[in-house]
């Protein structure tokens, strides 16, 4: 039978709301479960503010560290050295943020979450689809900026552009993330201005066997950060958090 809107008389306010809370409910539900791409599945974060990412079933049966513990914690826990640059006070809400290598947009969803706008950066078609599925209601908004390229020190083509010429050099301060397998150095040359102008607080996330395979010595990247006046302030794994 339908329900119209008549049948809703013989209902009280209360039954009135927990009735229109319901049908709100379903309706998340199915825009979610459409939302995501054939070749993924909706997994909620377990995360402070909840969200939830488009993860393909590959990447979830990958044997890797950190999906390994996305099955234990429910959540992408190398994203958690990111707050406390942002529970520290210094810059208030308006932060905005740089996901530089944003794979499924585990770090990008608690970020949105968050309130701060993100530019996330990745040359994965694959990635930029499941992060418009999760994420497709903060990209209308304008609050998720996907650039579906690599990050580099030149901007020869489409697919390669410096973060200079993509992210504005004026506005809110930045936090940048960076997990890109080996790439770090090419990256942060091309960001030189946003270095110098926005940028407070950069995680980096160093990939020691890839560089050492490129004979890139990995304090060349560290020592570019330095030279802007950043200092390190923690060191976990290979994770290299600076701040101002």
């Amino acid at each position: 039978q339908t329900l119209g809107f008549e049948h809703l008389a013989w209902l009280s306010l209360p039954d009135v709301i927990s009735l229109f809370g319901k049908l709100h409910e379903i309706q998340s539900a199915l825009y979610f479960q459409g939302s995501c791409p054939e070749w993924t599945f909706r997994l909620q974060v377990d995360a402070e503010p909840s969200y939830h990412v488009c993860l393909g079933q590959e990447d979830f049966a990958n044997a890797s560290r950190g999906m390994d513990r996305v099955k234990k914690h429910g959540r992408w826990s190398d994203c958690d050295a990111l707050w406390p640059f942002l529970n520290e006070g210094r810059c208030g809400t308006d932060v905005a943020a740089i996901d530089l290598g944003h794979n499924v947009g585990f770090c990008t969803g608690q970020l949105l979450a968050r309130g701060l706008k993100v530019y996330a950066v990745d040359p994965s078609d694959r990635y930029a689809a499941s992060m418009q599925g999760a994420f497709r209601q903060a990209e209308e908004a304008g609050q998720l900026v996907l650039v579906t390229a690599a990050a580099s020190n030149v901007s020869k083509t489409p697919d390669v552009v410096r973060l200079d010429t993509v992210v504005p050099q004026q506005g809110a301060p930045i936090l940048i993330k960076v997990d890109i397998e080996g790439a770090e150095l090419e990256a942060l040359q091309g960001a030189t201005r946003l270095l110098s102008r926005r940028v407070y607080a950069v995680l980096l996330d160093l990939h020691m066997d890839i560089l050492d395979e490129r004979s890139i010595d990995p304090w060349t990247v560290v020592a570019l950060l330095l030279n802007f006046n950043f200092s390190v302030v923690a060191v976990k794994d290979h994770d290299f958090p600076f701040r101002r």
